[in-house]
């Protein structure tokens, strides 16, 4: 049964390898529970007990970086660098949004605050990148938020929240393709909607279809398919021009600024300004898709933090001096609403600089659509690889290095619904995911930080349990109280009482149980804890409908997940513990020692097996044993310091050898010189190395074989017996098995690139360096 399955699995990535794109059953539902309808209606009965399962079960950082982006088959290629990432995040953050939120912000909530209000929403969302930002350099993977919550949080509140962010970079991205038509026709003198045909015979708000919006989606994604870098490029252009807009409008509307303009600064109090705040944070939205790129940075430790932060560095410093502009150029209450900047230029009679402003804001867009392709393409390939999405998603192209597959399928997907769907109706569907999300991601930080599962004792458990909860509802409640509230501050001044005081409770009761190992979020847990605080009560400023929404959204995946995603996934576990158990069969020992207590999620077996063998080994030659063993790792560490196979000449090869019996004897001494003066050593250690080579191994060497003359010779006796006994072991039973194994890794090495990938892993894993 288990090498059957092995085989349809085997089965299953050759033809996703040789087609890209599949066509047949296996391609969509390839599972053992989709295999019949028989099948299927067995693993609906199991649901309770594959949901008790599955439902809280979490990945490991390991897992991730490794095992699931296998599942692709290729890797995607490392272009990007800190600068690439600059531009990208600019680009995908910097939008249109800036043209229009402004308006309404300044007219009818902050007055000429408005720039306090962008100051608080971009230092808001500064948090919430900080928080991406450890995550992405520790788990550097195309999954972005959904490989991160997947690893702390479980299977389940990844799904239902990647599921929500995935619909609404859809609609997102429909929503952006139909505005880019707008602006053209606007820029070449024309009504937003005369690029549009009109059919009568289809119903309201579906009747204006939009070819333009489809033909530029679809360019957008041969861009992003062809190549990232290339992308990276394109890009870095686009958000340039757009940048150059930006200066233009600040330095050409300071010169018609009037400080007068400037009073009253704050005509609709801090309330206002908080309720700015809230409605500028979403001109802040999209730096989570750049967390996609994990897996095409050359180098995460470093390129992931100076390009996600610097970038929103940028965008809140812009953003800034742009309102302030606005605000100098004429009174607040003057302001046009839905094109602030234009009409501002016109009322200081510069009628033409409205085609600039346009020009920037298409330029604008075209950066956020292409940042929007590439993030949920990345998004969808990585929830395949977890068998949550069909696996057909999951293929990288050979040639480019790009998820081409998941590229085309979600393009086509924004192309049928901005083709037909009008702004109005899209506008209504941009749900609150994004925040969700936001929420969320700090949330699994303090997890990730607080608690390490085997390691951490129940107490902290359940105390760390205790302060998240109330985080959470405090938030929650200061958000409600907002939303209810307008003329008190009582309900938000007790639940951020709460929060603060939770928050303390957390830093002085628990010790944090991981350290990160490259780059780390500042001031644990306050900017964490204060991200989940900020983005929950900004979500209480969104409407009811939205709310309504996100529930029907999240209730169609749920149904998803429980009639598809969560019998995939069991059925994905099961796979990768019959591998494991294979693995165990090939080798040295018994299947049965490989195991796991499904309650303790310890290895049981073999520790009770091993607890007794190591009492009897104690009992019959454990002195001699430890000499022994003394004597050989030096003696290996020497012949990996000066022996590499295939590289190291015969006649160097031999002088090792005699060196090596001198050095044990009574002439150590001059074995050992002769060997530091004759050989140069064939490898380097890579992280930290022995000093003093070869005398200190060598050394090692004489000391433990004169220990071992000092014993008995009963436990000589003792020593061979046992020696022998392994020997026979090994010649009946080890030796034909890691033959077969190593005859079955040969064969699925077909080619260098899978030799070089083991290699690679073989050596991260022997240094401690993050293999990527």
């Amino acid at each position: 049964m288990i090498n059957s399955n092995n085989e349809n699995v085997d089965q299953r990535h050759s033809t996703l390898t040789k087609r890209g794109c599949g066509c047949s059953k296996n391609d969509f539902l390839p599972e053992e529970s989709f295999t019949s309808w028989g099948s299927y209606a067995q693993a609906l009965r199991e649901t309770k007990t594959r949901l008790k399962n599955r439902v809280l079960s979490r990945s490991s950082d390991q897992s991730e970086l490794h095992e699931v982006r296998d599942c692709s088959q290729h890797q995607m290629k490392k272009s990007l660098n800190w600068f690439d990432l600059i531009w990208l995040g600019i680009g995908a953050v910097m939008g249109a949004g800036v043209f229009v939120l402004t308006g309404e912000a300044t007219k009818s909530l902050a007055g000429p605050a408005v720039l306090l209000s962008y100051a608080i929403s971009g230092i808001s969302a500064l948090l919430s990148v900080l928080c991406y930002t450890e995550f992405s350099v520790e788990l550097p993977v195309a999954g972005g938020s959904f490989a991160y919550l997947r690893v702390e949080l479980g299977d389940f509140v990844a799904f239902i929240a990647a599921g929500n962010i995935l619909f609404e970079y859809i609609v997102v991205g429909a929503s952006v393709a139909r505005s880019w038509t707008s602006y053209f026709a606007t820029l070449c003198n024309h009504k937003p909607d005369d690029f549009r045909i009109n059919v009568s015979s289809l119903a309201e708000g579906y009747n204006h279809l939009d070819p333009v919006a489809v033909v530029v989606s679809l360019l957008i994604c041969a861009c992003a398919c062809i190549s990232m870098k290339g992308s990276s490029r394109f890009n870095s252009i686009l958000t340039i021009l757009h940048v150059a807009v930006m200066v233009f409008v600040l330095v050409v509307g300071l010169t018609q600024a009037n400080l007068a303009n400037f009073s009253p600064f704050a005509p609709y109090g801090a309330r206002g300004v908080l309720k700015a705040s809230a409605m500028l944070f979403f001109a802040y939205v999209g730096f989570d898709g750049i967390t996609t790129l994990g897996e095409e940075i050359k180098n995460p430790g470093r390129d992931i933090p100076v390009g996600l932060i610097g970038s929103m560095v940028v965008v809140i410093i812009t953003y800034c001096l742009l309102a302030a502009t606005l605000c100098l150029m004429q009174p607040f209450n003057q302001v046009d609403v839905n094109a602030p900047f234009t009409i501002a230029f016109q009322a200081v009679g510069m009628n033409w600089a409205k085609y600039i402003v346009a020009f920037g804001a298409l330029k604008g867009m075209t950066t956020v659509l292409l940042a929007n392709v590439i993030a949920q393409a990345r998004y969808s390939t990585h929830i395949a690889r977890t068998h949550m999405a069909p696996p057909f998603l999951s293929v990288i192209n050979e040639k480019t290095g790009t998820p081409v597959t998941a590229t085309v399928v979600m393009t086509v997907a924004n192309c049928i619904i901005a083709f037909f769907t009008s702004l109005d109706i899209l506008a209504n569907l941009v749900s609150i995911a994004t925040l969700f999300v936001y929420s969320l991601v700090p949330l699994a930080l303090l997890v990730r930080r607080y608690y390490v599962s085997g390691e951490t004792p129940d107490k902290d458990r359940n105390k760390l349990i205790m302060f998240l909860v109330l985080i959470t509802l405090s938030s929650i409640g200061s958000g409600v109280f907002w939303a209810i509230s307008e003329h008190t501050w009582l309900g938000c001044i007790i639940c951020a009482g709460v929060w603060f005081f939770t928050t303390l409770g957390l830093n002085l009761t628990l010790k944090e149980a991981r350290k990160p190992k490259v780059w780390g979020t500042p001031l644990m847990p306050w900017l964490p804890s204060a991200s989940i605080a900020i983005n929950v009560f900004i979500m209480g400023s969104i409407d009811g409908a939205s709310f309504v929404r996100f529930s029907v959204c999240t209730a169609i995946l749920l149904i998803y997940y429980l009639l598809v995603g969560l019998h995939a996934t069991y059925d994905g576990a099961k796979e990768i513990e019959s591998k494991v158990y294979t693995h165990c069969k090939n080798s040295y020992g018994p299947p049965f020692l490989a195991a796991i207590n499904e309650k303790r999620g310890t290895p049981v077996t073999v520790t009770v097996v091993m607890s007794r063998a190591i009492l009897t080994y104690w009992q019959i030659s454990f002195q001699l044993s430890c000499c022994s063993c003394s004597h050989w790792f030096p003696l290996a560490l020497l012949v990996r310091r000066y022996y590499v196979s295939g590289e190291t000449l015969d006649k160097d090869r031999n002088k090792p050898i005699l060196f090596l019996m001198f050095s044990g004897q009574s002439v150590k001494t001059l074995g050992s010189l002769g060997l530091n003066l004759t050989l140069e050593q064939a490898r380097k250690a890579k992280v930290w190395g022995i000093p003093l080579r070869p005398w200190i191994p060598s050394a090692s060497i004489a000391i433990n074989v004169f220990i071992m003359s000092l014993i008995d010779g009963a436990s000589f006796v003792r020593f061979s017996v046992w020696t022998s006994i392994l020997l026979m072991y090994y010649l009946l039973v080890g030796f034909h098995a890691t033959y077969d194994a190593a005859k079955e890794i040969e064969s699925k090495c077909t080619n260098t690139t899978d030799i070089e990938a083991i290699a690679a892993r073989t050596n991260a894993l022997e240094t401690g360096v993050a293999y990527n």
